[in-house]
């Protein structure tokens, strides 16, 4: 099994992000359509590690936006993402292979994390990047973080 642990702010959505109603929780459809090709073109599936999986109204307009989740990490804080995600790993012995997908990094040294830039989100290259990892087609070191 392939797994994408994501973050939702700077990722589906971003500084370019239009939101004319100023609500809080907001997602980009252009960054949603990128996410869901890319689960496509993988078969990975998507497990949340943003904040948004600890808040039931950002829930509500997550699961309306049409990407299906397999999970979501335990709670605890942005420090204890990086101890949820491997806890989460270590858990599914199935997992072959796994990215991280988040606008931050100080939490996931060594790990494969694929940045997004919160200014963009997820990227064209970033998300053709990160499918070339999740499908074998290109190594990852610890030393080589993938930013958009």
């Amino acid at each position: 099994m392939k797994v994408i642990f994501f973050d939702v702010d700077g990722v589906l959505n971003c500084a370019k992000t239009a939101n004319p109603c100023d609500r809080t929780y907001i997602l980009d459809r252009t960054l949603v359509v990128r996410l869901q090709q890319l689960v496509r073109k993988t078969g990975a599936k998507l497990v949340m590690s943003s904040s948004w999986r600890h808040e039931p109204n950002a829930m509500r307009v997550f699961n309306r936006s049409g990407i299906v989740l397999f999970d979501r990490i335990g709670k605890g804080s942005k420090r204890e993402r990086r101890r949820g995600i491997l806890r989460w790993v270590k858990r599914h012995p199935q997992v072959e292979r796994f990215a991280i997908l988040d606008d931050e990094d100080q939490y996931f040294e060594g790990l494969p994390l694929f940045q997004a830039s919160p200014r963009t989100g997820l990227t064209a290259d970033l998300a053709r990047d990160l499918a070339n990892y999740l499908n074998g087609r290109s190594p990852f070191t610890p030393d080589n973080v993938i930013t958009s």
